[in-house]
């Protein structure tokens, strides 16, 4: 066998050898996003809250839209500390951005008495019985998840964030 013959069926394995690399991972970045989790490049578990007015939402409805989900108490102090910068990327973003505020394991009575304090404009939903925080395997609030057009987790923040860091995370999705 040639010596340029050789060098061809080196350079065809290490070409195939290449190409099968390359299609595994793709396959596996595909069926991430196909998953139904809570990292980043999954599809966040879907939810129905209704908000303070008794409009129901669906997250699966919200499909096609960038999405802030962002779990917070009445009772949580990073958490009162964080909301006039929501409120602020709302009405700076609102037409791009659906904010969906959870109050987590709250009734409607504590959550309406905060809100006539610290009126906002953006929904909030209520998670009366943590039903929600649950399935979300909340650890910690403030928790946020920010999810892209194609409703796929693309990142998720533990803990306050300030104007700048919300509006990064919104510029990336």
């Amino acid at each position: 066998m040639s010596q340029n013959v050789r060098r061809s069926i080196i350079i065809f394995i290490i070409f195939v050898f290449v190409v099968t690399i390359l299609l595994f991972l793709r396959l596996q970045s595909v069926e991430k996003k196909n998953t139904v989790g809570l990292s980043e490049g999954n599809i966040p578990p879907d939810f129905q809250l209704t908000d303070l007015n008794g409009n129901t939402m669906m997250l699966s409805d919200l499909k096609g839209k960038k999405v802030l989900l962002n779990f917070w108490a009445t009772w949580c102090l990073p958490c009162k500390e964080e909301m006039p910068h929501l409120e602020e990327i709302y009405k700076l973003y609102g037409e791009d951005l659906v904010i969906a505020a959870v109050s987590s394991a709250e009734p409607k009575q504590v959550v309406t008495e905060f809100l006539k304090y610290n009126p906002y404009s953006f929904p909030i939903y209520l998670d009366e019985k943590a039903n929600i925080s649950k399935t979300y395997q909340l650890l910690s609030i403030p928790t946020s998840y920010f999810i892209n057009e194609e409703g796929v987790i693309q990142n998720k923040h533990i803990g306050l964030m300030n104007f700048k860091i919300i509006e990064n995370y919104y510029k990336s999705l």
